[in-house]
């Protein structure tokens, strides 16, 4: 809880950061020096510039970021980036890759990419990514629940979390829109 709210503290400044989220995760980065403790903080960072579609992307150790087309393709994105922590600093990169009218963003936090079975088996991103496409058509928020529930399932009958789960589906919808991201109701579990 100490952790999340010097993160909180830190991100009051995230305004100064839209153009560019790598600057963000160095900011981050540089304001928990010698803070962390031998903990250590993941974090995906994004822009979009409504207009244009343009979406930059940084990522701190974060799983990947997926982009599910209204055809059902499915494009990953994970920028090269280290967690943050007090051992080894990282220089992040940011990736910009261009969002169609229709495209959905689907973050995620490792719980549900690494959630495992009984067996020792993980919830693989081919689990994922084949649950994201059998989904693909409902609304965002019914997305976000159905991933949940399916890594749920996966996970039967363990029931102890051993860590968070959320995952947050938008929706590029383009400028003749009025509101060009439509935000999903974020599903999540806490640990």
């Amino acid at each position: 809880a100490m952790l999340a709210s010097m993160v909180k503290m830190i991100l009051r400044d995230w305004g100064q950061y839209l153009d560019d989220p790598a600057a963000m995760l160095q900011h981050i980065q540089r304001s928990l020096a010698q803070k962390l403790d031998m903990r250590f903080v993941t974090a995906v960072v994004a822009s979009v510039d409504v207009p244009s579609g343009r979406m930059a992307l940084a990522n701190a150790g974060h799983p990947e970021t997926y982009v599910m087309a209204a055809d059902g393709g499915m494009r990953s994105f994970r920028p090269r980036g280290r967690p943050v922590n007090d051992a080894i600093p990282d220089q992040y990169e940011a990736e910009s890759l261009q969002l169609a009218p229709g495209e959905r963003i689907v973050f995620l936090t490792d719980g549900i990419s690494e959630a495992q079975n009984a067996a020792g088996l993980y919830f693989s991103e081919g689990d994922l990514q084949k649950h994201l496409g059998v989904l693909r058509a409902l609304p965002a928020a019914e997305i976000c629940v159905g991933v949940i529930r399916a890594m749920h399932s996966f996970r039967e009958p363990v029931e102890e979390l051993e860590d968070d789960r959320a995952i947050c589906v938008l929706e590029y919808l383009g400028v003749e829109h009025g509101e060009a991201l439509t935000p999903s109701e974020t599903a999540s579990h806490p640990s």
